[in-house]
């Protein structure tokens, strides 16, 4: 509802272009680990749903594209390239971010530059086509080049309108082995004026007639602080479980300072030394053991832009220890997300675990394999 009370529908025509007046250790039990990844998974797929109408905007944003079309609706974000809006009557559109001319809206936003700067603010219309005005809070308006522009995020009144994330399932059952494998991953990503806070769920539980259940759950939050172009701040805490390794539980926590020699819309690159503090038990051992090593990263991100765009990431992290007997691990994680329509994907994510010196003796020194699931996105 427009702040005079008149409704403003969405509208999809060609119209010669102008630019309109606006207002101005915690882990599960190995029994209960199974149904902790689906209750975990339910809540998430339920909070979501509740909380989208509360999150909903007035649908009074303009989008002004080349040769004259326009759409109405609210600003969903811009990510990748693509810059998704929620109609009323047309339900979500994505528009390829080239083909904007002029964003016009009285709502607040953050807007991410390709420098790293962010501006914050309203979009009054531009005086020259090609520009977003960003007004501030305190009046002063910024012109920005469309094309220096690589992010927009609605700023809402609290940070939980700010979410994007996906939700994926696969399972798989092969008749000669007569073995099934089930894989849940999640993904909660929650931005900030300054910071991106991200929250990952990767779960894969195998069954077969010839071993005892095997299961693999990593839960992970992060969070990114800019600090310009060129580098950022990270800082992690994590808990995995791997039976194949006979790791019973670790918690990590960890901070890096990454360097960006690519940060680019359509790609970036992190490479970047820290250090962490883990606490470990094994299923043969006895207690609990800390573990303080150095972290190196190593990890990229690539997009292919549209409707059905594709997602690449690879990230490599070495652990050398610096506490007790020599020691250093390695996690590699790749994955190729692949978009089927607005709101679903296939995904498949390899990955490979190495321990060169396990605390307990008998306990494999690495574990790899690879999840298929199909996915939601919101």
């Amino acid at each position: 509802m427009a702040a005079g009370g008149r409704r403003r529908e969405d509208v999809l025509v060609r119209r010669p272009w102008t630019y309109p007046t606006h207002p101005a250790r915690l882990g599960p039990s190995p029994g209960r680990t199974l149904s902790w990844a689906l209750s975990w998974a339910l809540t998430l797929a339920g909070a979501l749903t509740l909380a989208a109408p509360a999150a909903a905007r007035d649908r009074i944003d303009l989008v002004l594209l080349a040769h004259g079309d326009r759409v109405t609706g609210e600003i969903i974000r811009l990510e990748s390239a693509t810059l998704s809006i929620r109609t009323r009557t047309l339900g979500t559109v994505d528009v390829d971010w080239p083909d904007v001319v002029a964003l016009v809206s009285p709502q607040s936003f953050v807007v991410e530059r390709t420098d790293g700067e962010r501006l914050t603010g309203t979009f009054p219309a531009s005086e020259r086509p090609g520009e977003l005005a960003v007004r501030s809070e305190s009046g002063a308006t910024t012109a920005v080049p469309l094309g220096d522009v690589v992010g927009i995020d609605q700023l809402g009144a609290n940070l939980w309108k700010s979410r994007r994330g996906y939700l994926d399932a696969g399972w798989s059952f092969t008749q000669a082995r007569r073995d099934s494998s089930f894989s849940l991953g999640a993904e909660v990503t929650l931005r900030a004026r300054r910071f991106r806070w991200r929250n990952t769920l990767t779960s894969t539980i195998t069954d077969d007639d010839a071993s005892a259940r095997s299961e693999r759950h990593v839960v992970e939050s992060s969070v990114e602080v800019p600090l310009g172009r060129r580098f950022l701040g990270l800082g992690t805490g994590s808990w995995e479980r791997n039976d194949d390794l006979g790791l019973d539980a670790r918690t990590t926590a960890a901070g890096v300072l990454a360097w960006l020699p690519v940060n680019r819309a359509r790609a970036r690159v992190m490479l970047g030394p820290g250090v962490a503090e883990s606490r470990e038990s094994y299923v043969s051992q006895g207690e609990e053991s800390t573990v303080t090593s150095g972290v190196l990263l190593l990890g990229g991100e690539y997009h292919r832009f549209g409707r059905f765009g594709t997602r690449a990431s690879a990230s490599a992290t070495w652990y050398p220890v610096l506490s007790g007997p020599s020691r250093h691990r390695l996690e590699v994680r790749l994955g190729l997300r692949q978009k089927m329509g607005s709101d679903f994907t296939v995904t498949v994510a390899p990955y490979y675990s190495y321990d060169s010196r396990p605390p307990a003796s008998a306990a494999p020194t690495e574990d790899w394999g690879s999840l298929t699931s199909l996915g939601w996105t919101f």
